[in-house]
């Protein structure tokens, strides 16, 4: 009752303790300025519709429950349309290890990111390629999950600019060039011969 109006982000708290003092920054949702994830969305067939407002960030406040959920949002977007998507969970306290993954309508990846720039939180800057529903992924990269996994999405749109048709058609997705390097740095330290994990 004592926010000021409009209320601000977030709220930083301390949680004290016998081995010390913790700071958390809790995630503060007004109605206008976002929604909450329900549940279930762990598909692309069971998506949570969002819808943007004009001129102003969406933002959504979520958790991945337990251990492998996927939670997915589906937003419409015009072709050309500049999309940021961003989530926020190492910096509010949560233990998230979000992966980010963007999909077109066909349910084909357009983009993903593990982590941002310095921080485990990734973001996401897309030029929509087609007029479409667009879906937003977030995980936990470990396949985590537990009510201490909360993020928070947000994502800004900006007008559409003009698509120029790409003089080369994109290249073939190679095995040993685009996914077998992807397996080595993420998989195979505990799905190897020596060690069999999951």
């Amino acid at each position: 009752a004592d926010l000021p109006v409009p209320p601000p982000t977030e709220m930083v708290i301390v949680l004290v303790a016998p081995h010390g003092e913790t700071p958390l920054r809790l995630p503060l949702l007004a109605p206008e300025r976002g929604v909450l994830e329900v549940e279930p969305n762990p598909g692309f067939d069971k998506a949570q519709v969002l819808s943007l407002p004009s001129g102003a960030p969406l933002s959504i406040l979520g958790a991945i429950e337990r251990p492998q959920d996927v939670d997915v949002f589906q937003i419409a977007a015009e072709a050309g349309e500049r999309l940021r998507v961003a989530v926020t969970a190492h910096s509010l306290g949560s233990l998230l290890d979000p992966l980010l993954t963007l999909h077109d309508s066909k349910g084909v990846p357009i983009a993903t990111a593990d982590d941002g720039e310095g921080s485990p939180d990734p973001q996401l800057d897309i030029t929509v390629p087609r007029t479409g529903h667009i879906f937003l992924v977030v995980q936990d990269a470990n396949d985590a999950g537990s009510e201490a996994h909360p993020y928070r999405v947000t994502v800004e749109s900006s007008a559409p600019v003009e698509l120029v048709a790409a003089v080369e058609p994109a290249a073939a997705v190679s095995f040993v060039r685009d996914i077998a390097p992807i397996l080595q740095r993420h998989c195979v330290a505990c799905h190897g011969e020596a060690k069999a994990e999951g």
